[in-house]
């Protein structure tokens, strides 16, 4: 597997925590509709606590603290696909408001590419997987 890096906007929260936004999203337009949903865990694989939180019909917001060694995991549904990954924040800068990520392991066509990690984050990984899935199914208004 590659070492791709990544890099997200780091927030301050109001006491000085060091924190990034989470979100579950849904996506539509005519030809495709699609869930998306992220997470933060610790290292040890325990979801991080939501520092504050914005939420609407088909969106919601959560900051989350986080710190150096803890795992984003992104998930997305759509009617033919399921697909998550796995990143650890690797560093973070303070001073150019950035946080480094590295992804360790994806979920793609039913399979992982790097089994490792799985067992560990099994929480956070269903957490995450659960909220696309519901985001992907709400029905539509019109």
């Amino acid at each position: 597997m590659d070492d791709e890096i990544i890099e997200r906007k780091l927030n301050i929260s109001k006491s000085g925590k060091t924190c990034m936004w989470v979100q579950t999203n849904r996506f539509t337009s005519p030809a495709n509709r699609y869930g998306f949903s992220s997470a933060v865990c610790s290292a040890d694989g325990k979801l991080t606590n939501i520092i504050y939180s914005t939420n609407n019909y088909t969106r919601i917001r959560n900051l989350v603290e986080i710190t150096e060694g803890c795992i984003l995991i992104t998930a997305s549904k759509s009617l033919n696909e399921t697909n998550v990954k796995l990143f650890q924040v690797i560093s973070i800068d303070k001073e150019n408001m950035t946080i480094n990520l590295k992804k360790l392991a994806t979920l793609k066509d039913s399979v992982w590419d790097n089994t490792e990690y799985v067992k560990k984050y099994k929480a956070a990984i269903h957490s995450a997987l659960m909220r696309a899935k519901k985001y992907y199914n709400l029905i539509d208004v019109d």
